[in-house]
């Protein structure tokens, strides 16, 4: 009688219920914690459209339509929340959960798919890409339905299997090019094993793929017109070591990266990699052929998708971008599962398995905890009693200009495009209809007797003098005030401005400092300084993203003075200037206002404030700053 009552203990099914409930648990906890940030922004703004107005804008984005539209659902039902916005990419998140009670169980078995579904909730990067509105966790989704559903469909050539082979393909590739390349590759390898075990599966093959390509083809034309445009994004960089790593190790890191990487984030990676490899040394060695080839199928549509955009970037134009690869992290959760089940002591999995548990939680706190998406919540709960209908609010980046339109949807809004993003302005398309531009500039200032200027440090943000461009009266009204987090990679300053009708006699302009020779990208530490000492405690520190060898980066409201300044390359983003103790000199890049007067052979004594200061004095001066990189032999005289 008593082991009837816990009988239920023993069935598959309660466990299921069990882990399904806990990815609802897991993924909608925290749905709005973060603010939403430029790349969510422009989804909303997206998804505000209409279908039509949908497919008309999509050229001039990178991206395939399906997200957009089925964003454009959700919205349409919920609002455009931060909770209805990324309501698409938690169901996406348990979805893939879900995959293991479904096909992960019928290839692998119970034990691997409970293993699946618990390793994806544990596994930080899905949980971070659930609370994102953008396509990613639709796509990981998509790409490993794909996968499991195209073996099966060939396996047991059933034809709800080809009809979910089909329909997982054609979604990948409507969701995200990454998705397209991988639901490419799963094609043709499964399609080669047709043809070298088992031909009698052609013909469903063939008419499946058949219904896909012509779904896809009307599409084709698009696609052309978006490869020109995808290497002009200042996003898509070069092919390094450092993007290959980081995309590696993205499962178990940081959004983007930052901050950067743990050594339990190199733990866990080394650790996956090697239980990955053993599970495939092992599987290879077994006797059952199903999860033999499966396994290799699943190793060798991860490594082909990764690699060609590799290889493309190399030869012909960049389109390799770490954050893509999310879309594969479902077939290597497989893998990593198939591993863990294979490993040959019961002590050993149980080990493993803690420690790949214990190492994420600690990240996975930070992300319920921390705020990685810079903080315009803070703006807008700090605004929300000051900006009324009609107010104007001018920004000079998207960074700054896309949440800005999302959070203060009352006011009007002022982009001043800079140099750099105005390579790509025709993404901005959709948001015209909301956006004033500098060609209104005049008539918006006539028409306001103050405005709030948000601005985020990037790099790429304008100072105020270069916005009014010599229009007089304007004058700061009160203190700016920073926003920031200490887990996000930029902040945020808003500052009012109003107008009195004559020129300020305040004694402060805007300093800009244009960087040359910088390596990209990364990150600058930049340091003013009011009096000696020129230690860690300046007068004012900045913090700058570029991803160019050169960089403008404005001060505003500085007041006249004497000052010095000093700005390091943080090469390894912690946030200090560091420096070799043997020869005193930075380990990373410098750059000095005044550097003409260092002498590398006796530093210590010409690195100090009373040779290296400077005037200030003008209401806007520009100065040249040549960033320096070891072993500094240009300094010496």
């Amino acid at each position: 009688m008593e082991n009837r009552k816990y009988s239920f203990l023993t069935k598959p099914q309660f466990w299921w219920c069990i882990i399904i409930f806990a990815s609802f648990l897991v993924y909608f906890t925290g749905i709005s914690h973060e603010s939403i940030w430029w790349d969510e922004a422009f989804s909303a703004f997206m998804a505000e459209h209409t279908s039509s107005e949908i497919m008309h804008f999509i050229p001039t984005d990178n991206h395939p339509p399906l997200y957009y539209l089925l964003l454009h659902l959700a919205v349409s039902v919920f609002g455009n929340s931060a909770w209805a916005l990324r309501l698409p990419s938690v169901l996406g998140a348990i979805g893939l959960v879900a995959l293991g009670a479904g096909p992960v169980r019928r290839i692998l078995g119970n034990k691997t798919a409970l293993l699946f579904s618990g390793l994806t909730l544990l596994t930080p990067v899905i949980l971070i890409y659930a609370h994102e509105a953008r396509m990613y966790s639709l796509t990981n989704f998509s790409v490993t339905a794909c996968a499991l559903f195209g073996f099966l469909a060939v396996r047991d050539n059933k034809s709800n299997d080809w009809v979910l082979f089909g329909l997982f393909s054609l979604s990948s590739a409507y969701l995200h090019y990454y998705g397209l390349i991988a639901a490419f590759f799963a094609n043709l390898f499964l399609f080669v094993w047709i043809l070298l075990k088992n031909r009698s599966r052609l013909k469903s093959y063939f008419t499946m793929a058949s219904i896909v390509c012509l779904g896809y083809i009307p599409w084709i034309r698009v696609l052309l017109q978006q490869i020109q445009n995808v290497s002009k994004g200042f996003w898509v960089s070069s092919v390094s070591l450092e993007g290959i790593f980081n995309a590696l190790i993205q499962p178990f890191a940081y959004k983007e990266i930052f901050p950067p990487v743990t050594s339990g984030m190199v733990i866990l990676l080394l650790l996956s990699l090697t239980v990955v490899v053993i599970g495939l040394v092992l599987v290879y060695r077994e006797k059952e052929y199903d999860k033999k080839s499966f396994a290799f199928f699943l190793l060798a549509t991860y490594a082909f998708t990764f690699i060609t955009p590799i290889i493309i970037s190399q030869f012909s134009r960049p389109i390799f971008y770490e954050r893509y690869i999310i879309v594969l992290d479902g077939l290597f959760l497989l893998l990593l599962s198939l591993g863990f089940s294979l490993l040959p002591h019961k002590w050993l999995q149980i080990s493993s398995l803690v420690i790949y548990a214990l190492l994420n939680t600690f990240t996975i706190k930070d992300i319920y905890t921390q705020y990685f998406n810079y903080p315009m919540k803070e703006v807008a709960a700090y605004l929300r009693d000051e900006i009324k209908p009609g107010d104007l609010i001018i920004t000079s980046e998207q960074y700054s200009m896309g949440p800005a339109l999302y959070y203060f949807p009352q006011a009007t809004h002022y982009y001043s495009n800079n140099s750099i993003e105005m390579q790509w302005e025709q993404v901005l398309e959709p948001l015209a209809p909301r956006l004033h531009k500098d060609s209104e500039r005049e008539e918006l200032l006539a028409t306001h007797k103050s405005f709030w200027y948000i601005n985020c440090n990037t790099g790429s943000t304008k100072n105020i003098a270069s916005i009014l461009k010599g229009i007089k009266g304007w004058e700061p009204d009160g203190q700016a005030r920073v926003f920031q987090e200490p887990y996000a990679r930029f902040n945020f300053t808003a500052a009012k401005y109003s107008y009195t009708g004559k020129e300020s006699d305040l004694k402060q302009g805007s300093l800009n400092l244009h960087f040359t020779g910088l390596k990209p990208s990364g990150n600058l530490l930049i340091l003013l300084y009011a009096k000696a000492p020129m230690d860690e405690n300046p007068f004012h520190s900045y913090y700058a993203n570029f991803t160019s060898s050169e960089m403008t980066f404005p001060i505003d409201g500085l007041e006249f003075g004497e000052y010095a300044l000093v700005a390091y390359h943080d090469e390894n983003v912690n946030y200090y200037p560091d420096y070799d103790k043997t020869t005193q000199l930075p380990k990373e890049g410098i750059g000095i206002i005044n550097w003409e007067k260092l002498d590398i052979s006796d530093v210590q004594a010409s690195f100090n404030y009373e040779n290296l200061k400077f005037q200030f004095n003008e209401k806007e001066k520009t100065v040249e700053l040549p960033m320096f990189y070891p072993p500094f032999t240009m300094f010496s005289k």
